[in-house]
């Protein structure tokens, strides 16, 4: 996958070629170290007042190669000169000069700017996406500067790119010129991101970043807000006992946390708690103006709260999974403390938290116990219980606990853009998907970048950073997720200034990039997530980790996965069927 710029297309584009290259560009393999600027306008031409570019193609260790595309399903040219493209009026100028000229402009424009690009080969070519071109001119255009419909769909980019690239070095070396060495490497990754910074204004003045965030803050309000009809439909006068079912996505903690605000206008006391600690110190800063009514926070904290116990050094599972949990109903039950039960219970991630260790002590610390009191669980009974195998199943506990309780589902997406929604209904096998998702296309597909090694995928994950940078993204929306506890990709970023703005998610600085688990980073969302170390998808539970993993991106969505994945994630595209864990 090629660096874009812009990284998407815009719908002024009404060239069908442009577009179509633009998506080869953008998925085809063997393009990872290129950079394609798209729609370049060139303010200072050589020839006439302005112009533009349709695709500047930047080849480290090759050359920079302008390229105009033209989808006209027609070429000729009369013996007069005159050229004739499709339907188009009779033009003197010829395709190949045009991207001849707009080539030598953006060249001087950057010589102007950087002497150090003086040794780079600039050359220009012509695309004709939808024809094929045999006409022949040796003192206007080479032949090798022609791609048409037949090399396109015959050869990849990177074939056609790199023969036209090698043909004009070899060329450009058999003229007197100082300037050029056949044997030099240029240009470099760095002389590259000189270009980039040069000519990145001409083409990305589509949208600030700070309109981009302000619209995506809109949008998550506003879909977000439709789902309250379901507290609506559900309240606590007409239902004691509530549990809402649905897939990641549609809305369950934001549904949870308007119930604590709504139940506090009513001067009850609420526990609003859940499973993981990433997600309790969200909700816990969430509620802090709630406070004291609301207790918001994870279950170990809760439970660390009211028991008073110090965790001890080196604690274990049986610490946290026996020891602290005895603790804490021990010290809800004493009757000499004055522990007041709550009034209401919220509980969000409910399916982490279906054991009996769990479930006694909400119904030690809920008015009326679970049977009689006022609860809601917030779950996704199905897809996303990760933590162990114990946990019993929601028919059970109500069965045994609140017959009758009802169950409201949930099938709304309102985090996630519909292109993300698609991709994890493929690539995790979410067959039966959402019955819709709210917010409006975006237009940015999620990307999938492949890697042989460990240190080629650190290296990926880099130029991820320095991409997501130049589009204007903060450290804070950005998030790594990896399916492991240690060792992560992240982890092995030794490249300044990163191996400093990286760190875990917990505890990370205000605009630091986080990263993290799946299981840790469960129930959160970010606008930009990456998956990395995704090196095996032949199990349940692979499956469940990336549906919770690509599930948490609410703008852009990047999978970085093992080569030997390729042949099996081009097939979950083709067969759907193959994605699911069914």
């Amino acid at each position: 996958m090629a660096r874009m710029i812009p990284p998407v297309i815009g719908s002024e584009t009404a060239s069908p070629g442009e577009k179509a290259l633009f998506t080869r560009f953008q998925s085809e393999s063997g393009t990872d170290s290129w950079t394609v600027i798209h729609s370049l306008d060139i303010s200072n031409h050589r020839v006439n007042i302005s112009g533009e570019c349709d695709f500047l193609v930047a080849v480290p260790g090759l050359g920079v190669l302008a390229l105009e595309v033209k989808a006209h399903r027609s070429v000729r040219r009369d013996p007069s000169g005159m050229w004739y493209l499709g339907g188009d009026h009779p033009t003197r100028t010829s395709p190949f000069r045009q991207s001849s000229e707009a080539m030598h402009s953006i060249r001087n424009q950057v010589a102007r700017r950087s002497s150090g690009l003086g040794g780079v080969l600039f050359w220009s070519a012509v695309c004709f996406t939808n024809s094929t071109f045999s006409l022949s001119s040796p003192t206007e255009w080479h032949e090798w500067q022609v791609i048409d419909q037949a090399d396109l769909q015959s050869k990849t980019l990177v074939e056609l790119i790199t023969s036209i690239l090698l043909q004009a070095r070899r060329f450009v070396s058999t003229k007197s010129t100082v300037w050029f060495n056949l044997e030099s490497n240029e240009p470099t990754n760095d002389q590259v991101e000189s270009l980039v910074k040069i000519l990145r204004p001409s083409v990305e003045c589509y949208e600030s970043p700070k309109a981009r965030r302000r619209q995506r803050e809109d949008e998550l309000i506003r879909y977000t807000e439709e789902q309250y009809e379901a507290l609506d439909n559900m309240s606590p006068g007409r239902n004691e006992k509530v549990v809402f079912i649905g897939p990641a996505g549609t809305g369950k903690t934001l549904l949870a946390l308007e119930e604590a605000r709504r139940s506090s206008l009513r001067e009850d006391r609420v526990l609003l708690c859940c499973f993981n600690r990433l997600l309790g110190d969200w909700i816990r800063n969430e509620t802090a103006p709630l406070r004291p009514l609301v207790t918001a926070g994870s279950i170990d904290a809760i439970m660390l709260s009211i028991s008073g116990a110090e965790v001890p050094s080196g604690a274990g599972t049986g610490f946290w999974q026996e020891t602290l949990p005895n603790l804490a109903l021990e010290k809800v039950l004493d009757g000499e403390n004055d522990f007041a039960p709550f009034d209401l219970l919220l509980v969000d991630e409910a399916q982490d938290l279906l054991e009996d260790r769990y479930l006694d002590f909400f119904d030690a610390l809920l008015e009326g116990g679970l049977r009689g009191g006022r609860w809601r669980f917030f779950g996704d009974f199905e897809r996303q219980s990760i933590y162990g195998s114990s946990s019993k199943s929601i028919d059970e506990v109500l069965k045994r606990l609140a017959p009758g309780t009802p169950q409201y589902e949930l099938r709304r997406n309102c985090r996630n853009t519909p292109r993300i929604a698609a991709f994890v209904r493929y690539m995790a096998g979410f067959e039966d998907g959402y019955s819709k998702v709210l917010r409006p296309d975006s237009g940015i597909e999620p990307g999938v970048l492949y890697y042989d090694t460990p240190e080629e995928q650190t290296q990926k994950l880099v130029q991820l950073f320095q991409t997501l940078e130049g589009m204007g993204y903060r450290g804070g929306e950005i998030v790594v997720l990896s399916p492991r506890a240690s060792g992560c990709a992240a982890e092995q970023v030794r490249e300044a200034p990163w191996s400093d703005r990286i760190k875990p998610a917990r505890g990370v600085s205000p605009g630091g990039i986080r990263y993290s688990s799946i299981h840790a980073f469960k129930g959160l969302e970010a606008p930009v997530v990456i998956v990395t170390d995704v090196d095996s998808l032949g199990t349940d539970r692979d499956q469940s980790l990336l549906y919770i993993a690509t599930t948490r991106a609410v703008e852009r969505l990047y999978l970085l996965a093992s080569s030997q994945l390729k042949p099996k994630i081009a097939d979950i595209f083709l067969n759907p069927k193959i994605g699911s864990s069914k």
